[in-house]
């Protein structure tokens, strides 16, 4: 939690009876009035909506995401747990909290309470052998006899608790947090054994406890990986192994240097409550590494990463914490790991997706359906959810199944080569249609206006309104069904954002959308956007987006992105540059690591010369009170760079009295700051003369330096990724320089021209 006094999530368990009397305002809500009143936010199991997961695992999941639980019980034992001993979900949900190492707060309903026992246990001795076990498991049990009582007793015991958390954070700040968020899944799972105890054994069998362990999952996008890993990371063997709790990180194919480091940053408040101050995601990893290393055994997931070069960071330290990675390429994870292969669906697995929901389909579509998707989780889910939905609209279950499978055939491949990524393209197209064919005209318009969010995104109702226009309650009412209609046909992932649902896309999905929607209608769904969003600042201020409520994050995340693929690249270049915007930014997001990422949509020398200014000091820039600290910060720190006074002027000019000034140049700083390095610098090399040298850093340049001046002489730019290292040759006619993009680069010294780039490796060059 970000805050010593926020109690977090508190798990409220009870047994029956208790949520049943007495009306109108029953004992467990006298018990959320309470936490809700101590600063805490009230989880309560019967809250939870339909799923497919296993009741008994999600039960203990749920418990281990909470920060304190709460016990309520009266006189009904409640139902038994299947394959758990004949023990109760209450009493289950009591060992997961005890397991889990979280405060517990046990309230017993009094026997001699007048109260009328409107349910109550036939045979008693189980309820009170529970209850008994409850009053000798070493904790303070509170008696409690009506709603008022109970409000009371329970209001006493959390902020008894928050001031003691408060009292003694200073002193074991990680070990009393225990994150456990694992993301829901797009549709029923089913579970694939063979891959569910490989995957087990690896994370909690013998050897698993070993130093720097990785547990890899490796697959095809769209073979499971990511649903394999949430299957079982919501297990009681999992939850018991990692006391630490469970970080889980999403990556996927465009989230580099800044980015990730925000990410890396956003881990690192979760853990301690503080996020870094840093767009470089070395310095952040190395953090996180810090924090890993004082902690019980943690499970961090890192899921769909594309390169070693964003693997790296998330590997330091940490030596009881184990690494689970998902990715679909090979050679990004070390092979010092475990690996586990994701590929197709076995032919029971795969009968058993396609016919989730469903009763008596014909064995002989069934065996054509499976055959025609190859086996392939993403496309089976699709047909699924097609045929399920042809069904509610009136179609009986043989015909929805033909007819998909005949549109299958018909307009994709014979059948689904899972090792060919344009027969999978052409079999989720064509299964896509079958499932649009569910959806009006408007709807399916309004599903192609999706392709416009970034990878991964989790996209709030509040965003999807504006996309959509929906400006009535009538409007507001039709884009919500539209997103529940979309994750029901799997055509979208259900996610949770700030206590509200929301959706996401899965990469193959998006990619069929941008496929559909073409460049010109991508961009004049962004413009469209764009114009919706402005809404937002008022009619006074259409431009200064740096006025954005504070309620609406997603804005203030990514209307640059938006900005950038409207193509509003003139009303970008002022926005990333303006340092109100800057500030107002950081303020909000916690973090310089979103600016620097919208610095890197403008490729221009201001924007270039900002960033580099930007990540030199990150680790001076966060949010602070009074907001007057982080402007002094910024107008000293960048006051003086040449080819940015303008913009220090301008934003200087709107700041209140009084205010800190520099009166000399910072000693720390001198006027070749412009040219310094935007990443780390891994290596450097004299030339033979010893009148050079160069520098070789991870803002994939390499930089020459007079050595008895210290002066920067020019930049060696065309690689790609991280430099690993430089040489001169021996007449220093040349440096030669090795890289995470594979190649090795020859440089002219004396004019920075390269030479040659020598390619072959199919890894970095270290």
């Amino acid at each position: 939690m970000s805050d010593m006094g926020d109690l977090g999530n508190v798990f409220i368990s009870h047994t029956s009876d208790m949520a049943s009397y007495p009306a109108p305002r029953s004992f467990v809500q006298a018990a959320s009035e309470a936490v809700l009143r101590a600063g805490g936010r009230p989880v309560e199991m019967a809250n939870f909506a339909a799923r497919e997961d296993s009741p008994a695992e999600y039960c203990i999941a749920r418990v281990a995401e909470c920060d304190v639980y709460i016990a309520i019980i009266g006189f009904t034992y409640g139902s038994v747990v299947p394959d758990h001993d004949g023990i109760s979900y209450t009493e289950l949900e009591f060992q997961a909290a005890t397991t889990a190492g979280i405060p517990r707060l046990v309230f017993l309903l009094d026997p001699d309470a007048a109260l009328p026992r409107r349910l109550i246990d036939v045979e008693g001795a189980p309820i009170e052998d529970f209850r008994q076990r409850l009053c000798n498991s070493g904790i303070i049990v509170q008696m409690f006899t009506d709603p008022g009582d109970l409000n009371g007793l329970a209001l006493h015991a959390l902020n008894d608790l928050r001031n003691r958390k408060g009292r003694n954070d200073h002193l074991v700040p990680q070990s009393a947090r225990r994150p456990w968020v694992v993301p829901a899944p797009m549709g029923p799972v089913v579970d694939r054994a063979k891959l569910t105890t490989a995957l087990l054994a690896a994370l909690t069998g013998p050897g698993s406890e070993a130093v720097g362990l990785t547990t890899t999952l490796e697959g095809a996008g769209g073979f499971g990986k990511t649903t394999l890993a949430a299957y079982v990371c919501r297990s009681p063997e999992v939850v018991k192994r990692f006391p630490g709790g469970l970080l889980w990180a999403t990556l996927g194919e465009h989230r580099k240097r800044a980015e990730l480091a925000d990410e890396i940053c956003r881990l690192c408040e979760i853990l301690s409550g503080e996020r870094p101050g840093t767009a470089d995601p070395w310095v952040a990893g190395s953090r996180l590494g810090e924090l890993l290393d004082r902690r019980e055994p943690t499970l961090m997931v890192v899921d769909d990463v594309w390169t070693k070069t964003q693997l790296e960071p998330f590997l330091i330290g940490g030596p009881a914490c184990v690494r689970l990675i998902t990715t679909r390429n090979v050679g990004v994870v070390p092979r010092d790991g475990v690996m586990v292969p994701v590929d197709e669906m076995s032919v029971d697995e795969a009968v058993a997706t396609v016919t989730a929901g469903t009763a008596g389909m014909q064995s002989g579509v069934v065996d054509r359906l499976v055959r025609l998707a190859g086996r392939w989780p993403v496309l089976l889910g699709l047909i699924n959810a097609a045929i399920v939905g042809h069904v509610q609209a009136g179609a009986s279950l043989d015909d929805a199944a033909v007819w998909v499978a005949d549109r299958l055939e018909r307009d994709g491949p014979t059948a689904v080569d899972v090792d060919d990524p344009e027969s999978r393209d052409q079999a989720v197209s064509s299964t896509m249609a079958a499932s649009l064919r569910l959806l009006n005209t408007w709807e399916r318009d309004r599903y192609l206006d999706l392709a416009i969010f970034p990878e991964d995104t989790v996209i709030d109702d509040q965003t999807l309104n504006l996309l959509w226009g929906a400006t009535s309650q009538a409007n507001i009412e039709a884009c919500r069904q539209l997103r529940s209609k979309l994750t029901r046909l799997r055509l979208a992932s259900a996610r949770w954002h700030s206590s509200s649902p929301a959706l996401s896309l899965h990469d193959v999905i998006r990619a069929y959308l941008l496929h559909e929607i073409g460049d010109d209608g991508l961009m004049a769904t962004h413009s469209r956007f764009v114009e919706a969003a402005r809404t937002a600042l008022g009619p006074s201020s259409s431009s200064a987006w740096y006025s954005l409520p504070d309620e609406v994050l997603y804005l203030w995340q990514f209307i640059p992105y938006h900005l950038s693929e409207a193509g509003y690249l003139e009303e970008l270049a002022l926005l990333v540059c303006d340092l109100r915007w800057v500030e107002a930014k950081i303020q909000r997001l916690g973090s310089p690591a979103p600016i620097v990422t919208d610095l890197a949509l403008m490729n221009t020398p201001r924007a270039n010369l900002m960033q580099r200014a930007l990540v030199e000091v990150a680790y001076l820039l966060a949010p602070a009170a009074p907001i007057s600290v982080l402007s002094a910060t910024l107008v000293t720190r960048l006051d003086g760079i040449s080819g940015l006074q303008d913009v220090v002027a301008r934003y200087r000019g709107g700041l209140a009295r009084p205010r800190l000034d520099n009166g000399w140049e910072l000693p720390d700083r001198d006027d070749s700051s412009a040219n310094v390095h935007a990443g780390t610098v891994v290596d450097c090399a004299a030339s033979p003369d010893g009148r050079l040298i160069a520098s070789a850093s991870d803002d994939a340049t390499i930089r020459l330096w007079d050595r008895q001046t210290g002066m920067f002489i020019r930049a060696f730019r065309g690689h790609t990724d991280r430099v690993r290292s430089c040489s001169f040759s021996p007449d220093g006619v040349l440096i030669s320089s090795a890289s995470a993009d594979t190649t090795i680069r020859l440089w002219e010294t004396a004019t920075g021209r390269m030479v040659r780039a020598l390619r072959g490796h199919t890894a970095r060059v270290t």
